[in-house]
């Protein structure tokens, strides 16, 4: 039986090579044909792409893996049954390439035949109402068109080389130029796949890697977006979100998001970095004659996240978020938050099995959609501990409830706050109570009027 199927495979395996030899061979043999008909090139690339094309002159010569025409002056029209096109202008690529690859079944992300072009610049745009359009290689020239429309999507596989990316995301006011040697993007059908190694070219930042996978019919995809020794400052571009600003940062950052209908469902991100600072866009304003813009600066941080989006809102996880300071390791933290009820009405759901007061704090801080107040307490106070079982539910400052650990909890005075030390305990709590029980130690409250001590055990009403 084994010897059967031995003789069935080799057989197999010399018929493939006799086809693919024949195959090799009748196209030496046509190629001189081929070369003096451009028309027929044309015509093909026409019926691909459903628009006229023409064709000045073609050459070829024989590479390793099949032949290769040189196409020389293609003329890209615009279909006349387009009602979207009327204003639009022919497209004209002045040296453009089309392999013919005979070991594209051996090898990955490979097709039979290839369409390669040089000197590639690219418009990417999203509109005020969130809709992308696409730019450049296309016979619509100077016309915006639908992403999903654009002609790249209609060849096999396509081969750019030298590509200049313009991306312009009008909702967060944000305007990027990019820059790739070689991007390939490979079309069966509604699935496309683009695969590339980006660099940003106003900070010539190391290589992204960049892997796309789209699905034109439902506008589905999914995206990988990372690298090693990258810049954080670099990918933020001075940008802040929320505030938030990288000013310093190296090291590992990995992002993975899906898309459903047109819509993020779902980011993932790894990140390890190191010698990193962070600051903020918004000052912070200790009284009137005083603003400053604080830097925090971190040894390494490490930690992954998530974000998806729920059928009433959405869930966010950051887990072994890892912090180091001055040298000194921060217990790794976990952090969930679920928002739920919809943009009308939301309601919050924390948890929190263990979170260094310090980090989030100082993260807090720079966060410009924290209130003014606590962002000065935050940075005034510089509040220390651990929490832990915690648990957080929020709908408004009448519908709330909290209960949890805190230990080695302290703060600094500041305005009316007194400072506070050796602060451990329970904290139980709702809109209309909020209980403190300490246990059988001391811990310390200063004001610059008043240093209460309180020992034992206790219970705090409000």
């Amino acid at each position: 039986m084994i010897r059967r199927v031995r003789l069935w495979v080799s057989g197999l395996f010399a018929i493939g090579v006799i086809v693919l030899g024949l195959a090799i061979g009748v196209t030496q043999l046509v190629l001189p044909w081929i070369v003096a008909h451009p028309e027929k090139i044309a015509a093909t690339l026409a019926g691909k792409l459903h628009r006229p094309v023409t064709i000045d002159r073609v050459d070829a010569h024989w590479e390793r893996t099949g032949p290769l025409l040189n196409l020389t002056g293609v003329h890209l029209g615009v279909a006349s049954s387009d009602p979207a096109s009327a204003n639009a202008q022919p497209l004209t690529i002045a040296s453009a390439g089309l392999k013919i690859n005979f070991f594209a079944w051996a090898r990955r992300n490979a097709s039979w035949t290839e369409f390669r072009v040089a000197g590639v610049d690219l418009d990417l745009l999203r509109d005020a109402d969130g809709h992308w359009s696409l730019r450049g290689m296309d016979a619509s020239g100077g016309d915006q068109r639908d992403v999903d429309d654009n002609a790249l999507f209609a060849l096999g596989t396509l081969v750019l080389r030298d590509v200049h990316l313009t991306f312009d995301d009008v909702p967060n006011r944000s305007h990027s130029k990019y820059k790739a040697d070689e991007l390939r993007l490979i079309n069966h059908g509604d699935l496309h796949r683009v695969l590339s190694r980006v660099v940003f070219v106003d900070t010539n930042s190391p290589p992204i890697d960049v892997v796309l996978e789209y699905n034109s019919s439902d506008r589905s995809g999914r995206v990988y977006f990372g690298g090693t020794g990258l810049d954080a400052a670099s990918l933020q571009r001075g940008y802040p979100f929320k505030g938030l600003l990288v000013n310093r940062g190296k090291g590992r950052v990995q992002l993975w998001a899906t898309v459903r209908a047109g819509e993020l469902d779902e980011v993932r991100a790894e990140v390890d970095l190191a010698d990193l600072v962070l600051t903020t866009g918004t000052s912070i304003a200790l009284d009137p004659k005083a603003d400053i813009l604080p830097h925090i600066g971190i040894d390494r941080a490490t930690f992954a996240a998530r974000w998806r989006r729920e059928e009433d809102g959405w869930s966010a996880d950051i887990v072994d978020l890892a912090i180091t300071r001055q040298g000194v390791q921060a217990v790794p933290s976990a952090l969930h938050v679920r928002a739920r009820g919809g943009v009308e009405a939301p309601e919050y759901l924390v948890n929190a099995d263990t979170l260094d007061v310090g980090a989030f704090a100082s993260v807090a801080m720079l966060v410009d959609a924290v209130p003014s107040a606590a962002r000065r307490w935050l940075y005034a106070g510089n509040p220390e501990g651990m929490f832990s079982q915690t648990r957080l539910r929020y709908a408004s400052n009448q519908d709330f409830d909290l209960v949890g650990k805190f230990d080695a909890l302290e703060w600094h005075s500041y305005a009316r706050i007194p400072s506070v030390s050796g602060f451990s305990g329970a904290l139980y709590g709702d809109q209309d109570a909020l209980n403190i029980d300490l246990p059988q130690h001391s811990c310390r409250a200063r004001s610059p009027h008043i240093a209460p001590t309180w020992r034992g055990a206790s219970k705090l009403m409000r």
